[in-house]
Formats: C-alpha cells, sequence, structure tokens
C-alpha cells in the first residue's frame, strides 16, 4: 500500500518544491553556463526499478575536456555546486516522471563496473533516489559495499517513517559537507 502512497507523494512534492526551486535552478545554470562555456545539463543512463534503463538528468560539473585530471575538470564554482547538492536538482524531472523517487537506492551507471553484491535482485524492487540509506550513512565516505548494505537494508524497512527520517537525515549530512568544503586546510 505504501509504495502508491509513496509514488503520489513523490509526484505532489516533486511538483511544489520544482515550482519552489525553479529559481535557484536557473541561476545554477546561468552560473555554469559562465563558468564552463558550454552545455550545464548532464544526462547519463542509469538503472532504474526492475533493471529498466532510464536517462538521469544533472547539472554538468566538469569541463568537457576529457584529457584533463578530474580535479582540473572541476571549476571552484562547479565544485561548491557539486559539493551542496544542487547538481541535482534537475533529478525532480526524473521524480515526476517516475524513474525516481525522492527516496531509494542510489541509481548506478549502466556502464559502471559492479562488486557481485550489486546485482541483488532485491535492490531494483524499488526506485532508485536522489536520497537513501547509504547517502544518510555518508555519501562519498563510505565503501561501495557499505552502500549496497544500506540499501538492501532500506527495501527491507521500506516505510513513511523510513523515508522521512532519511530525506531529513540527507539533508543533514549533505549541509555537514557542503560546510567541509569551506573548511581551511591547515
Amino acid at each position: 500500500m505504501y509504495k502508491y502512497v509513496k509514488r503520489l507523494l513523490d509526484i505532489i512534492l516533486g511538483i511544489i518544491i520544482l515550482i519552489l526551486v525553479f529559481p535557484i535552478m536557473i541561476i545554477v545554470y546561468l552560473i555554469l553556463k559562465i563558468d564552463l562555456k558550454g552545455k550545464t545539463i548532464f544526462k547519463q543512463e542509469r538503472i532504474g526499478q526492475y533493471k529498466k534503463p532510464y536517462i538521469m538528468y544533472k547539472f554538468k560539473t566538469m569541463k568537457d575536456n576529457r584529457n584533463l585530471p578530474k580535479e582540473k575538470r572541476v571549476t571552484k564554482i562547479s565544485k561548491i555546486i557539486r559539493h551542496s547538492g544542487l547538481d541535482e536538482l534537475p533529478q525532480l524531472i526524473n521524480i515526476i516522471k517516475g524513474d525516481m523517487s525522492f527516496i531509494g537506492p542510489r541509481p548506478f551507471m549502466t556502464n559502471d563496473k559492479l562488486p557481485e553484491n550489486s546485482y541483488n535482485p532485491k535492490r531494483y524492487l524499488v526506485r532508485p533516489g536522489v536520497f537513501g540509506n547509504a547517502q544518510a550513512s555518508g555519501r562519498r565516505y563510505i565503501t561501495h559495499n557499505e552502500k549496497i548494505r544500506n540499501d538492501l537494508i532500506y527495501v527491507d524497512e521500506i516505510s513513511f517513517k523510513t523515508d522521512f527520517k532519511l530525506f531529513f537525515k540527507t539533508i543533514y549530512v549533505v549541509l555537514s559537507q557542503f560546510r567541509d568544503v569551506f573548511k581551511t586546510k591547515k
């Protein structure tokens, strides 16, 4: 029953949040257009619910020149946008379309070289999410296996209460990591 309520909440909240953050999205778009001098929307094929591929949208935060090392492709401005999570805002379109949910396992790219436990079919019974158990547990600072384990725990414990807690816990983690971007190194 909750999966139907969850989908309805995704649609309603997705539309409301998209309307509220649209001015921010325009600003981010313009900043990246000036900073990176090129396309600002990044499209990437990801693995969705029931292992069905879909196109995920993000703001592009890297220069197109693939000959440069990663650290040279990310500008100071795009690093801030990336660490703040603002690059994920276009995924609101994926949520409204039904490709994604606000809460769920983070989707893998279709060409990722994944550890064996990534293919656990249980992980693909739910829509992938922008926020999830793995992100709330450390986002960029946990191993791939820990992410998978957290995703499988989420699938077992899916509920409104779990989603509510994960939503706010993930925002806290993202904001904490965003704050770390501005800390000076000693």
